[in-house]
C-alpha cells in the first residue's frame, strides 16, 4: 500500500515515469522473493509480516521507517548481521534523493545492489557488494552513493552457496 500510494501521489500526479518505474520494479522485486519463499516453502508468507525486511538488528538502532539506512552504515551493520545471522546475504533497495522539475525534492530507488557480509575462518570480516553485475569495494560504493540510503531484504542461502 505503502508503495502504490507513493506511485500515485508522488509519480502520476507529477507525471514522473521514472519515479513510476521505479518504485514498480521495487514491488515486483518484493512480490518475487514473497512468492519464491512461498513456493519452496509450501507456506504462505505476507512481506509485512515474513521477517525477511532488515529493520531490528541487535546493536543498531539506526533503522528508519522511511528512508531505511544510511549508506555510511552498512559497514558496522554487515558486520553485525555476519556474527548474528551467518549464511544470509542481504538485497538492497538504494533509494535517492533528486529535484523535481518544480525544485521538489523526491526520494526514488534507482539501484539494486547484493550484499554478503562473511567471516573467514579466522574470523576476519569481508563485505562483497554487487552492483549491476559488478563487484564493488565498501569504499567504491560508499563514493557512488554516500547521501543515499538502503531498505534491505534478508535471504537465507544455501549450503552449495560460496560467495567468492
Amino acid at each position: 500500500p505503502n508503495l502504490m500510494s507513493k506511485i500515485v501521489d508522488e509519480g502520476i500526479l507529477s507525471g514522473d515515469m521514472v519515479l513510476i518505474y521505479k518504485t514498480g520494479a521495487f514491488m515486483l522485486i518484493i512480490a518475487f522473493i514473497s512468492a519464491a519463499a512461498s513456493v519452496f516453502s509450501n507456506h504462505q508468507y505476507v512481506f509485512e509480516t515474513s521477517g525477511v525486511e532488515v529493520k531490528n538488528v541487535p546493536f543498531n538502532n539506526i533503522y528508519s521507517e522511511t528512508a531505511g539506512y544510511e549508506i555510511t552504515a552498512l559497514k558496522p551493520l554487515m558486520y553485525t548481521l555476519a556474527v548474528t545471522e551467518p549464511g544470509r546475504f542481504y538485497l538492497g533497495a538504494i533509494r535517492h534523493t533528486v529535484k523535481s522539475a518544480e525544485g521538489q525534492e523526491v526520494s526514488v530507488y534507482t539501484e539494486c545492489a547484493a550484499f554478503f557480509p562473511v567471516l573467514d575462518k579466522e574470523g576476519r570480516f569481508a563485505l562483497i557488494i554487487f552492483e549491476n553485475g559488478k563487484e564493488l569495494s565498501f569504499s567504491d560504493f560508499v563514493k557512488a552513493h554516500e547521501n543515499d540510503t538502503v531498505h534491505l531484504t534478508r535471504i537465507t542461502s544455501s549450503a552449495n552457496f560460496f560467495p567468492r
